[in-house]
C-alpha cells in the first residue's frame, strides 16, 4: 500500500484529465483511496500524527484535481470518494485530537461540490454517452448483460438480444441526452430538491415490449421511460447530501466545544438538498 501511495502521488499531478473511454480507471481510484485511507488509520494507531496527516491531505488534495480532470458522474464519484473517507477518518480521530475541529472546518469549506464542477461533470457525462455511440453501441460491451439490472420489471428481465431487437434512433436519443443534462443543471442551479427533478417523475406504467417494438426510437425510449433513476438518485444524494450532513455535524461539535446545549433549534436551517425537508436530527442518538 505504501508502494502504491507513492505511485499515485508521483502520477496524479496537474494537468490530469480522465479518459472518457475507459471506466476501469475510476475502479482503480477507488482502490488507491482505499489503500491511503488503510495508511492513516494504521499510522493514527502508531499514534503518528503528522503522517496520518500528510497521508489524509494527499487524499483530500488528489480528490480535489481529479474533481476537475473532466470526469464524467462515476468518474466524479470516485474521485469524491477520496473526499467523503478522508473527512470520516478526521471525524473518527477527533477525540484523540480535539484541536483540528477549526481545521476540519477548513477543508469542508474549501471542497464542498460545487455547481460549476458538477455542470462540467454533466456535460462530460453527455460527451462519454456520445463517445460510446449510445444505448445501441454500448449492447456490444462484454457487460451488456448488466443493463437491464437497474430497469423495473418486468423488463429487467429481457435479455441483451431481446434489446437489440428493438429500433433505435442516436440522433433522436442524444437530443434528448442533452435536454435531459440541461433540466439537471436548471434544477441545481435553483436548488430544486432531487426528488423533484423531472427526471425522477416520470411515469409509463402498463408499457409492454411490444409497444416499444413499434416506436422508432423503441430502445431509447424504454431505457429512459423504464429506469428506476437508482444509480442516478444514489450519485445526487453523494454528491448534494454530504456536504449538508457534514456541515450539521460540525455544527453540533462546535456547540458541544463551547459546552453549549444542542438542539434541534440549531439545525432549523439546514434542508436536505434530496427531499427538499429540514434534516432529521436525533439528539439522544446523537445522530
Amino acid at each position: 500500500l505504501l508502494r502504491v501511495h507513492e505511485l499515485a502521488n508521483s502520477m496524479l499531478k496537474p494537468p490530469l484529465a480522465f479518459s472518457q473511454k475507459g471506466q476501469l480507471v475510476a475502479v482503480g481510484l477507488f482502490r488507491v483511496f482505499q489503500g491511503a485511507d488503510i495508511l492513516a488509520r494504521q499510522a493514527m494507531f502508531e499514534n503518528d500524527s503528522q503522517r496520518a496527516d500528510r497521508i489524509l491531505s494527499d487524499m483530500i488534495r488528489w480528490s480535489r484535481m481529479l474533481r476537475h480532470a473532466q470526469p464524467n458522474m462515476m468518474q466524479w464519484g470516485v474521485s469524491r470518494y477520496g473526499w467523503k473517507i478522508a473527512f470520516n477518518t478526521l471525524l473518527e480521530d477527533l477525540p484523540a485530537h480535539p484541536g483540528k475541529l477549526d481545521e476540519i472546518e477548513r477543508l469542508m469549506t474549501e471542497n464542498r461540490a460545487e455547481t460549476a464542477e458538477l455542470a462540467e461533470c454533466l456535460k462530460m457525462e453527455a460527451q462519454w454517452w456520445k463517445d460510446q455511440g449510445g444505448i445501441k453501441a454500448m449492447l456490444d460491451e462484454p457487460d451488456a448483460h448488466y443493463f437491464t439490472i437497474f430497469l423495473k420489471p418486468p423488463f429487467n428481465e429481457l435479455s441483451v438480444a431481446d434489446l437489440r431487437a428493438l429500433p433505435y434512433d442516436a440522433e433522436a436519443d442524444f437530443k434528448r441526452c442533452i435536454q435531459h443534462m440541461l433540466g439537471t443543471l436548471d434544477c441545481l442551479r435553483k436548488n430544486v430538491p432531487v426528488k423533484e427533478w423531472p427526471m425522477f417523475q416520470i411515469e409509463a406504467g402498463g408499457r409492454t415490449l411490444d409497444h416499444y417494438r413499434k416506436r422508432p426510437n423503441g430502445l431509447g425510449d424504454l431505457f429512459y421511460e423504464q429506469d428506476t433513476r437508482e444509480t442516478e438518485a444514489g450519485f445526487w444524494n453523494s454528491a448534494l447530501g454530504y456536504d449538508r450532513l457534514l456541515e450539521a455535524c460540525l455544527r453540533w461539535l462546535k456547540t458541544e466545544r463551547k459546552g453549549e446545549i444542542v438542539s434541534v433549534d440549531l439545525f432549523k436551517e439546514f434542508i436536505d438538498p434530496v427531499d427538499g425537508a429540514p434534516l432529521s436530527i436525533d439528539i439522544e442518538k446523537r445522530t
